[in-house]
């Protein structure tokens, strides 16, 4: 079966692939190695189905993914792109299985080979994986990310200023400021101390707002645009008291809608399911808009397609990845039962 199709079954479901010269692209990249080839189907036959065959195929092209990378390291060609797109989607593999010990292993590997490429005199990192960091920062704040890790980051840093260093660093700042508004709302006390501390929240969130729209009046990006809104709708989502109401989000969420759409790849099945964006979009989007409907049928296609294949509850996945104490978390929980009924 050629990879476009396979692709197309398994990671979408059975739309056509490609669809536009940056699938196809992809899709070139895909086959032009091998050990790429191998762990897409790894992952492919692991969510295909249940049935041991299936399991066993999906272990097979594993142990081969894995040998192949080896190899490249081995002979000092690891740091290219399509390599790198290999130990990535490795790393994916594990954390849908939830095999965290795993999962760090490959990401540390990813990091290493990025921090080669730089040694060897690359000076530009690689965009695939700075594309999907910049996607994948936003599950950082539900602590499931797939692959986002401080490691990768750091790695990055060595190559200079790239978009993906200015969300890490808002994403970082964020993730202090809802530790900040947890304390605070954990406290039954009230008087001067309290008011200060609101006040001092709201001084953060006013600057993290301003940042993330400074970010994509800054950068094109598809990746950055989309992100941006998804980082900013976590901010009016924590801190309702900023004077947004959920009525009022429903703009910004088709903002991330349509900047989504304008990402040149599609994201695969996994993706859509675990994807913190689409999630958001669908809590902060009024009760039947379409904007609203978008959002949760993205996801509920997902969940649908893995379903059909014999995955009895393929949102067992998140149930088991989101086990932040995060307020939003709750309502992603809602949201998923939506999926179910």
């Amino acid at each position: 079966m050629p990879m476009s199709r396979f692709w197309s079954l398994v990671f979408l479901g059975g739309a056509a692939y490609p669809s536009s010269p940056d699938e196809e692209a992809f899709i070139k990249l895909l086959v032009s190695e091998a050990a790429f080839a191998e762990v897409s189907m790894a992952v492919g036959m692991q969510y295909w189905s249940p049935d041991a065959s299936c399991q066993q195929k999906a272990v097979a092209h594993s142990c081969k993914a894995t040998n192949l990378v080896v190899q490249r390291i081995q002979s000092g060609s690891a740091h290219t792109v399509a390599v790198l797109g290999a130990v990535l989607s490795m790393a994916v593999g594990e954390r849908l299985a939830h095999n965290d010990a795993t999962w760090d292993m490959h990401v540390g590997g990813l990091a290493n080979m990025i921090a080669d490429g730089y040694a060897r005199g690359e000076r530009e990192p690689p965009e695939v994986i700075c594309h999907f960091l910049i996607i994948d920062s936003v599950n950082q704040l539900f602590n499931f990310p797939l692959v986002y890790q401080s490691k990768v980051i750091d790695v990055i840093r060595l190559y200079g200023d790239h978009p993906v260093l200015k969300v890490a660093n808002i994403i970082d700042s964020l993730v202090r400021l809802q530790d900040s508004i947890a304390v605070h709302r954990s406290t039954s006390s009230t008087g001067p101390d309290v008011t200060r501390e609101a006040k001092e929240i709201k001084q953060k969130w006013n600057t993290l707002l301003c940042l993330t729209r400074a970010l994509r009046l800054e950068s094109k990006n598809p990746f950055v645009q989309a992100t941006s809104r998804a980082i900013e709708l976590v901010l009016h989502l924590s801190w309702p008291s900023s004077g947004a109401s959920r009525t009022d989000l429903t703009p910004l969420a088709s903002e991330l809608k349509q900047a989504l759409c304008q990402i040149p790849v599609r994201p695969c099945l996994f993706m859509d399911l675990t994807s913190c964006q689409l999630m958001l979009g669908a809590i902060a989007a009024a009760e039947g808009s379409e904007v609203k409907a978008w959002f949760v049928g993205r996801m509920t296609r997902a969940a649908l397609a893995l379903r059909s294949r014999g995955c009895v509850r393929p949102l067992d996945i998140l149930d088991k990845g989101f086990v932040s104490d995060v307020p939003l978390v709750a309502r992603f929980r809602g949201l998923w039962k939506e999926l179910y009924d």
